[in-house]
């Protein structure tokens, strides 16, 4: 008789022992599952409340349709500040893009109008943001424009087709998510000898979706650069004093292409 109860007070036990071992796993599983889910969700915003905010997003409107733009702001988050802080100042508001060449890229931010102006939140310019996992790799490839290494500012250029030569000269920041036919409608405007569209490309405005930084201060030491409201030199073509002063205010000035 004692043989029997306490074979079946070990059987119990052993029951009792297996369904508690299977309940743990099965809550250690679930909450392993949906801690991976949360951990490889790709790009979701920083202060996600469960409403399912997408990545940080740009539309361009410009006078010959919009797209929008994705920011790589967690691999590029120097760049991408910069890049929405002046986009949400409206700076980038009325400018052209100023150089196109088809089959390669188009390029604007530069409140001059010819590649030689422009400023960023941190200064005249900022150091390159260059990841070895960014590549000009596709058409839509949003990069900074810059005359040399660490020279940025706030010139960005747009490529028609992958371009690796690129690579490594120049911050890939982001990429065009939507209206693609609009960047190859705009590849088929005209230019002159100078590689300026004929039809002037105008940008309207930027509109900033899913901001990381909203409602924050910018940076220590950061400010958002006055736009210059006219090009003296060309309002006043003939007053050689106003070329002065428009040459020795742009003494610094360069041009920054992707070449």
């Amino acid at each position: 008789g004692i043989h029997t109860r306490s074979s079946h007070t070990f059987d119990m036990h052993i029951l009792k022992m297996v369904v508690y071992f299977e309940y743990m796993m099965s809550t250690s599983f679930q909450a392993s599952y949906y801690n991976s889910r949360e951990s490889f969700s790709p790009r979701v915003h920083p202060n996600n409340d469960n409403t399912g905010f997408l990545e940080m997003s740009v539309s361009i409107v410009t006078s010959h349709g919009t797209f929008m733009v994705e920011l790589f702001w967690r691999e590029c988050p120097r760049t991408c500040r910069n890049f929405v802080e002046l986009c949400k100042s409206g700076y980038y508001d009325g400018i052209i893009f100023h150089r196109l060449i088809p089959d390669f890229m188009f390029q604007t931010g530069d409140p001059y109008g010819d590649g030689t102006g422009g400023e960023s939140i941190y200064g005249p310019t900022f150091d390159d943001e260059i990841q070895a996992r960014l590549s000009h790799d596709s058409p839509g490839i949003l990069s900074m424009a810059n005359a040399g290494r660490n020279t940025n500012s706030s010139q960005f250029f747009i490529t028609f087709r992958p371009c690796p030569h690129l690579d490594g000269k120049h911050t890939v920041f982001g990429k065009v998510m939507d209206g693609m036919a609009v960047v190859d409608e705009i590849q088929l405007v005209k230019v002159d000898k100078k590689k300026k569209p004929k039809t002037p490309i105008k940008i309207f405005a930027t509109n900033v979706s899913n901001d990381p930084w909203a409602g924050e201060d910018l940076p220590a030491g950061c400010y958002i650069p006055e736009k210059p409201l006219v090009k003296v030199a060309e309002k006043y073509p003939r007053s050689w004093f106003c070329a002065f002063l428009f040459v020795f205010a742009n003494r610094n000035g360069r041009l920054c292409y992707p070449c």
